[in-house]
């Protein structure tokens, strides 16, 4: 894990600040969706990748699901995300790592939410690591920020640590993103653009590993 991380440099309270901000509303927005990959899914088993402070773990049932993997590579994201919701679900585990250093056994998750990391990571790299990680009709839901020409890449909310992102911020095509997909053995089964405040737009994709 490279220690020169942005990601490393901005304070929890920051970051939640920055998210929740009314010219951002991703807070909200995230959690929506991950909410609704949960409702769809049905999972037994979720691994929340790029987990931050733990946002939408409070849609996680623990009497229906026995395995909740959360990771990030931000230490102190994953002390808040552990106060808030350890207690109410003892099935849920923390991995302190890059998703690209970290591993798990095949067909170890039912639903898998990868929201806003694949910015940050090389696709190329993490898809195939991630479609492995999938159970056989397993669900994928990825969240992407499009390029937007009426907004910055980082939205000005005050948050100054959140500037240290747009250095290393790519944003991807999410046709591209779905042929990488492809080439893992995924399936893109649904799709949509959603518009948030500042005209920023996002996609979120559904993709299926479809049992042979």
């Amino acid at each position: 894990m490279a220690m020169n991380n942005p990601w490393l440099s901005i304070p929890a309270e920051e970051y939640e600040m920055h998210m929740a901000h009314p010219d951002v509303l991703q807070s909200q927005f995230l959690e929506e969706v991950f909410a609704d990959g949960i409702r769809l899914s049905a999972p037994r088993s979720i691994a929340l990748l790029g987990c931050a402070t733990g946002n939408g773990l409070q849609h996680v049932d623990a009497e229906k699901v026995t395995r909740v993997t959360a990771v990030d590579l931000n230490l102190a994201y994953l002390a808040v995300a552990r106060d808030r919701c350890a207690h109410r679900l003892p099935q849920l585990e923390f991995v302190e790592s890059d998703i690209l250093d970290c591993d798990f056994a095949d067909g170890a998750f039912d639903l898998i939410h990868c929201a806003l990391l694949l910015e940050y990571v090389d696709p190329v790299a993490a898809l195939p690591k991630i479609a492995r990680w999938m159970a056989p009709d397993g669900v994928l839901v990825i969240v992407l920020q499009l390029a937007s020409p009426n907004a910055q890449p980082v939205s000005e909310t005050g948050c100054e640590s959140l500037k240290l992102l747009e250095p290393v911020m790519t944003l991807h095509e999410p046709d591209a993103i779905g042929m990488i997909a492809g080439e893992s053995g995924l399936v893109e089964s649904h799709r949509e653009v959603r518009t948030l405040a500042l005209d920023k737009r996002f996609y979120v994709g559904y993709f299926l590993r479809i049992s042979s």
